[in-house]
């Protein structure tokens, strides 16, 4: 059975603030073979750290934005997620 572990980020985007920033450093500064990150966000509009993180082996998965009137289909997305073999790692 492999135990390698997986960190999960959940952002609406990847942009310049100052949790994306952080995250998006501590990415650069660590080795994506032994503990590989991951995004969800709920943005589809590319944000400005998206193409970076990919760069550096992260993979991004995207989930649709949640407006109040779609929360059902929300949660079924995050639930999707989950239940994929992505989310499972």
């Amino acid at each position: 059975m492999d135990n390698k572990k997986t960190i999960l980020h959940v952002f609406s985007q990847l942009n310049s603030g100052g949790a994306e920033t952080l995250i998006v450093r501590l990415a650069e500064y660590r080795n994506n073979k032994e503990v590989p990150f991951m995004f969800l966000l709920d943005k589809t509009e590319e944000g400005v750290y998206d193409e970076k993180v990919k760069a550096l082996g992260s993979k991004l998965f995207y989930i649709k934005k949640f407006t109040g009137i779609n929360a059902i289909r929300y949660v079924a997305s995050i639930i999707s997620f989950f239940l994929s073999d992505e989310g499972k790692k």
